[in-house]
């Protein structure tokens, strides 16, 4: 993979073919040591094992710039062997040891509870070019199994329709709903 050398914000957000294996090659001198943001938002196929070596990752002490990292999927993670099969509350995810090594990252991961199908659209202010502002603040897991954590107030643009241009000079990379490998980036 060449280029993760710089990379700093990496939106997939609800990419179909996203599985997570390309998480591999972003620890360990791979690149990505820059990396600040990393949404996986709503990716149907990502995995939780995938998600789970991450973060063991992270807590390992990759990914030192990293600051806002969202694994929220209203459908769920796929379980490794079966992406029909989905984890609403992994036991395998550390995200727990990532908020006591790491209380500087925002992690958002938000599930439903199992066979529950959550519609946030209605949710969201219908202009999809607005700017959200969400506060978080460090806490624990809800009773659904989400968990919403931090000490930071992050911000960030959700333009879906546009790519994020604004950060097309700073490292961000738009992927292609081709396959799980990034092969360029945008710089």
């Amino acid at each position: 993979m060449q280029g993760f050398r710089k990379l700093k914000y990496a939106d997939f957000a609800t990419s179909y073919s996203i599985t997570g294996t390309f998480l591999r090659n972003l620890g360990n001198g791979g690149g990505g040591s820059l990396l600040e943001v990393l949404i996986l938002r709503d990716c149907m196929h990502l995995k939780e094992m995938e998600v789970a070596r991450f973060l063991t990752a992270v807590i390992a002490g990759d990914f030192k710039f990293l600051k806002h990292l969202d694994i929220s999927n209203r459908e769920g993670l796929a379980s490794e062997g079966d992406w029909y099969q989905r984890s609403y509350n992994s036991s395998l995810i550390p995200l727990q040891q990532v908020l006591e090594v790491r209380p500087d990252i925002c992690l958002l991961a938000e599930f439903p509870s199992e066979g529950c199908f959550l519609d946030i659209d209605h949710m969201i202010d219908s202009d999809i070019n607005s700017e959200l502002s969400l506060p978080f603040q460090q806490s624990g897991q809800t009773s659904d199994g989400a968990l919403v954590t931090s000490s930071l107030e992050s911000s960030y643009n959700s333009d879906q329709g546009s790519g994020n241009e604004e950060y097309q000079d700073s490292g961000f990379v738009i992927y292609e709903e081709s396959s799980d490998e990034v092969d360029f980036l945008i710089v």
